[in-house]
């Protein structure tokens, strides 16, 4: 461990020194897209795209589905609570600047909203599902006005449930007749998001993530911004990394809670904003996303949920099976080591960790709030299968896998692959 451990600060402190020559990741990115530094917490970004029409004779008939839950509030106080303290402490001490005080105004004005709200789903996080659900409908009626019969799993967290919810409603508003199953509780979180039980990933990700926070994370812009004596500033903040942690990571949430109009990354410079993107995102690839050093455990995690899939779609497609879909609603921990595992086009391979975002993986793109992942079942009238996959509603492929037309997969072939992972 200990040698990982000076590994990891290597990379980190390598790292820091190509940051100005880079040509990929955050400090390109925040430079035309500002939002697209809060990583994670990122609102839906997906849609239609493109659709390659699938072969002669072959009409959709069953849906295999996960679903991230929606844009939501941030799970607990932590979050807020240097911010709150480092601003009131500042205000006493008369060191806000006009701009600081409007700062703790907003940052304020973000905290009392979260009582008594953490970690619940947002107006916005429902409307991305109902809309994710009509997408789905008008994109495959055959499947909903062939079968009737559809299963909905949650995990047992109250913005999965809801997100279930808006996800469904919006399915019967299209499709009258549907009949749906709701099953949620601690057995079924235990495959729809599998814990990593490995405390050597999260202790390597975190000492990943110290390291390069110390390396690359500056905050001399945002002091200069908000505090009108620099150094009483430095006296009174006795951790500067953490503050600035703080107002970034609230930052991160503010799009979704868009009603509330409020942008706490306008107070960051564009390379205060990018580093803390850098890390966050790279701290989460090291846990969840394949990584060279723990992906192996991150795809073991995704085991369970995997041989889900395969045998609920086997059920499906046996005869006289009214089952039209099966609908999962989990969490990004869930869903990033499923298709890692699967090795769907993007999520294949393994980065080091500390690099994760300059070689092109990036939280907003691969698992913003409501990523899904949606396996379409086709048939033609001699009972052959195609399979055609989308992520975040757009065609995706797996390299591993020989397709039999475009992106559209022989299950056989398909759950052959399936099985050997």
């Amino acid at each position: 461990m200990k040698r990982l451990s000076i590994i990891l600060s290597t990379i980190a402190i390598a790292f820091s020194l190509c940051v100005p020559s880079m040509g990929q990741g955050y400090y390109d990115l925040v430079k035309t897209d500002r939002q697209s530094a809060s990583y994670i917490y990122h609102p839906y970004n997906g849609g239609p795209s493109a659709v390659t029409k699938a072969p002669e004779g072959f009409t959709p008939f069953y849906i295999a589905h996960y679903g991230r839950h929606g844009s939501r509030y941030h799970s607990g106080e932590s979050y807020f609570r240097v911010g709150v303290a480092v601003l009131a402490d500042a205000d006493s001490a008369g060191i806000l600047s006009s701009e600081g005080k409007v700062l703790r105004d907003e940052f304020m004005r973000l905290f009392r909203e979260h009582k008594g709200m953490y970690g619940q789903l947002t107006p916005r996080g429902a409307r991305e599902h109902r809309e994710i659900a009509h997408r789905m409908a008008s994109s495959f009626p055959e499947v909903f006005s062939g079968r009737s019969e559809v299963e909905c799993v949650s995990s047992p967290i109250q913005r999965c449930i809801i997100s279930m919810a808006n996800f469904t409603m919006a399915l019967k508003d299209e499709f009258p007749s549907t009949d749906y199953t709701f099953i949620t509780g601690d057995r079924y979180f235990d495959y729809i998001c599998h814990e990593i039980t490995d405390k050597k990933v999260y202790d390597s990700s975190k000492h990943m993530e110290d390291s390069l926070r110390a390396a690359i994370c500056t905050y001399d812009d945002l002091f200069g911004r908000i505090f009108s004596d620099q150094a009483a500033a430095r006296s009174l903040v006795k951790n500067p990394q953490a503050f600035i942690r703080s107002i970034y990571m609230a930052g991160c949430i503010c799009e979704c809670l868009d009603w509330m109009d409020i942008d706490l990354f306008k107070y960051l410079s564009d390379h205060e904003l990018a580093s803390q993107a850098t890390v966050r995102n790279n701290k989460f690839y090291g846990e969840y996303g394949g990584s060279l050093e723990w992906g192996h455990e991150s795809r073991a995690a995704a085991h369970d949920l995997l041989m889900d899939f395969v045998k609920k779609a086997d059920k499906a497609l046996e005869e006289g099976s009214n089952r039209a879909a099966d609908l999962r609603f989990g969490h990004d921990t869930g869903i990033i080591p499923l298709v890692t595992l699967m090795g769907i086009d993007g999520m294949e391979g393994s980065l080091p960790m500390a690099q994760a975002s300059q070689m092109g993986w990036m939280c907003q793109d691969k698992v913003p709030m409501g990523s899904n992942l949606q396996m379409v079942f086709y048939h033609n009238d001699s009972g052959d299968v195609l399979v055609k996959m989308l992520y975040n509603e757009k065609e995706t492929t797996i390299k591993a896998v020989p397709s039999a037309y475009g992106p559209y997969y022989r299950w056989s072939t398909l759950r052959e692959y399936l099985l050997s992972l």
